[in-house]
């Protein structure tokens, strides 16, 4: 059965903080994302995370972006440069300094993948870092495509896992056509989470959110926010929620890539009646997300009493 996410269930989801804690206390996000030419990815990313309300946001990415990035993220995100190769890309070299600051840091959450490239060089840094690292993982775009010609190694992960594909991407994976994810989206959801042993979140138009058991559908969303850079915000807000979420508790994947897809399409439905544009573009939704957790957090207490399913 699939269950359609409504407002309620959201807000029965949605992270709540006692009043004594601390920024070290609601979630520590390492974002390795970026590359020369598509450094924007991991800034997008950085500003879901931000807007989730994660305590400590680290971005990693080349040295000659981490200017830009330095910039241009939000000035909550801490950035750090690290070994390029020539192309513009992570280096060899760069695999030691990111576990070097994983150590450092100590996320909760690491959101891997965000315009990070596709040189062989890079998909090796990602095959090593899904196969070693304990830290909970959200894994998208360049992050999945460095498993395309290798699917079976995904599965080899020690972390809990969320994956976020869009249709293209799945298909790869699971070695069919992106029209046949098409045509029964939630049946391949199900099967890669089974795969893969993750939480699958298949974006598009009514995404499904699936760990293989439990099936949610979301309804939020419009066609305005057909644009780049969408689900570089969707994926830093993941990692955000689920790093408040027990501090990025297995348990709570499903809950954190549901919870996720319901705000950012959310936040899109409110940038659209808010600006009245047909076309939206990424850093605006990512705006109106923290309005929207408020529309849900605003609900009367006992519209939010359902059972946490996870």
């Amino acid at each position: 059965m699939i269950r359609r996410i409504s407002a309620a269930q959201a807000r029965s989801w949605l992270p709540r903080r006692p009043g004594d804690v601390s920024k070290g206390d609601v979630g520590r996000v390492y974002i390795l994302a970026g590359s020369c030419g598509m450094i924007g990815a991991g800034i997008l990313c950085s500003m879901g995370a931000v807007r989730a309300g994660a305590g400590l946001i680290r971005f990693g990415t080349v040295k000659s972006q981490q200017g830009v990035a330095a910039r241009r993220a939000p000035l909550e995100v801490m950035t750090e440069a690290l070994p390029e190769a020539k192309g513009g890309h992570l280096s060899p070299r760069a695999l030691p300094a990111i576990k070097k600051a994983l150590r450092q840091f100590r996320p909760d959450i690491l959101a891997l993948g965000p315009g990070l490239g596709q040189s062989p060089e890079v998909k090796k840094i990602i095959h090593r870092m899904v196969k070693e690292e304990t830290v909970s993982i959200v894994l998208d775009a360049d992050g999945l495509n460095a498993f395309q010609e290798e699917p079976e190694a995904l599965r080899r992960h020690r972390a809990p896992l969320i994956i976020t594909p869009h249709p293209g991407e799945l298909g790869r994976l699971l070695g069919v056509s992106p029209k046949a994810i098409q045509s029964n989206r939630a049946l391949w959801a199900r099967r890669a989470a089974l795969r893969f042993r993750c939480v699958c979140l298949l974006k598009g138009a009514g995404t499904i959110i699936s760990d293989g058991r439990t099936h949610w559908k979301n309804a939020t969303g419009n066609p305005a926010m057909a644009s780049g850079g969408m689900g570089d915000v969707l994926t830093g807000l993941i990692a955000g929620l689920w790093g408040q979420m027990n501090l990025g508790s297995p348990r709570q994947a499903l809950a954190a890539a549901a919870l996720g897809a319901y705000l950012h399409g959310r936040a899109g439905d409110l940038a659209l009646k808010k600006l009245k544009q047909s076309r939206l573009i990424a850093s605006e939704v990512a705006a109106f997300l923290p309005k929207a957790m408020g529309v849900i957090a605003s609900l009367p207490a006992a519209a939010g009493k359902l059972a946490m399913t996870t």
